[in-house]
């Protein structure tokens, strides 16, 4: 093999292994931590983003895999880091510690938003559901909702015709520590006015089982519109109440984002 060939071979193994390489910070046991994060696909300008830490003292940061559901976070602390891996619902759990970077402890567990046992009359809304209504191509809008939260009923009606006007899909998620009574509860009190009764039926309530929806802070505020077009899902997300005008700019503008 030329030298040439050799350094092209070089640059592309290091170009497909960026995502591991961009460390938001010095990490002492990145090249172990790497390893494990080999058999996830990341696309090249994925980036980390901070999240919460379990303390003040601490740093935390996520990233997502080119595949739905698929998330790596980590924080650090004074003695190493702390690494969670997401594969959908199956969480993996790992503690590095700086003085030998080796795995001082690795748990598996399965990680569910709600029980659907004891939820059962509630259909859950899973990574798979996602990627399909994602995999279609189409433009359409996820809009997370909680009757704990007023707006986010008072305002079904008027984004679910705002999405219909501007041709996106619109799919209603029900929070996932809210039962299908309450949810039903608060859509008896719009179902009468509402123009899509399909929308506003229990009948089809969709609950949030997405990790996927989960890691991308979905749940911190109701509502919570995520957009989705051309086979991507925006980052950006469109939290609380907007005027119709607003919430039409928004939802066009990350449409078009997504190329």
């Amino acid at each position: 093999m030329s030298r040439a060939m050799s350094y092209v071979l070089i640059i592309l193994f290091f170009n497909q292994n960026l995502f591991a390489l961009n460390w938001p910070e010095p990490i002492k046991c990145s090249p172990q931590i790497e390893k494990l994060l080999v058999r996830f696909d990341f696309a090249p300008d994925a980036k980390w983003k901070k999240t919460d830490s379990t303390s003040y003292a601490n740093k935390a940061y996520k990233i997502q895999s080119k595949k739905i559901g698929y998330w790596i976070v980590f924080e650090t602390h004074k003695d190493g880091v702390n690494l969670v891996t997401y594969e959908s619902s199956t969480k993996h759990f790992y503690k590095f510690k700086n003085k030998n970077c080796k795995p001082s402890q690795e748990t598996t567990a399965q990680f569910k938003l709600y029980d659907e046992k004891k939820d059962s009359k509630s259909k859950p809304f899973t990574d798979q559901d996602l990627a399909e209504i994602v995999g279609k191509n189409k433009k359409g809008l996820i809009y997370m909702w909680s009757p704990k939260m007023v707006y986010s009923v008072v305002l079904f009606e008027q984004y679910a015709e705002l999405a219909k006007k501007n041709k996106f899909e619109f799919i209603p998620v029900l929070a996932n520590d809210v039962s299908f009574d309450e949810a039903e509860a608060a859509l008896k009190t719009i179902k009468e006015k509402f123009t899509d009764r399909k929308l506003a039926s229990t009948e089809s309530l969709l609950k949030l089982a997405s990790v996927d929806l989960y890691m991308r802070d979905a749940t911190l505020h109701y509502p919570t519109v995520i957009v989705y077009n051309n086979g991507k899902i925006q980052s950006k997300r469109i939290v609380g109440v907007n005027t119709p005008v607003d919430f039409e700019n928004m939802i066009n503008q990350f449409a078009t984002e997504l190329k």
